[in-house]
């Protein structure tokens, strides 16, 4: 079930996300609330400052794109970094230093089933011109696939703006 939705909809967050139909209007009205409850489309919450000139394209991440990613400036992750945003300086310090969210518990669990060999949706980010790739979505995740040593072929969902300085969590 999706949380927000009530369980009677018997809608599940692979009908919405991993195998959407997008000709259906209750699934995308559902999609839409989930966005406006992020934030998306007033600029606000999670896309405080956002661009609304943003080209969008599939990307597949390889070895060496692990020195560009960075986490989205939020508390949670910048301490788990160290303050870097890093991607690789935070989980070199998973097991040493300690964050909100239950953020370290949930990247090892995510981490044992990457070894196990699930793969899961896509990460999204976003780039300006700068050649930084910073989270918007799946800090855990990509986090869990630099543990693993397995960040090579994920896809990333990838937006583009030059003015995605002016994102808030740039």
């Amino acid at each position: 079930m999706v949380p927000g939705i009530p369980p009677h909809f018997g809608i599940t967050v692979e009908d919405l996300l991993d195998r959407p139909d997008l000709a259906d209007p209750v699934h995308n009205g559902f999609r839409r609330a989930m966005l406006i409850y992020r934030g998306y489309p007033n600029h606000t919450l999670l896309f405080t400052g956002f661009p609304r000139n943003v080209s969008w394209r599939r990307v597949r991440l390889e070895r060496g794109d692990a020195a560009r990613l960075r986490y989205a400036n939020f508390p949670t992750w910048t301490s788990l970094s160290e303050g870097s945003r890093r991607v690789t300086d935070g989980a070199a310090n998973i097991d040493r230093v300690q964050v909100t969210e239950n953020a370290n518990a949930n990247i090892h669990a995510v981490a044992r089933r990457v070894a196990e060999g699930e793969r899961f949706p896509e990460l999204i980010g976003v780039e300006g011109p700068r050649d930084t790739l910073v989270i918007l979505e799946g800090h855990v995740r990509v986090t869990a696939y630099l543990l693993m040593d397995s960040l090579e072929g994920v896809e990333m969902i990838l937006g583009y703006s030059p003015e995605m300085h002016e994102w808030h969590f740039y």
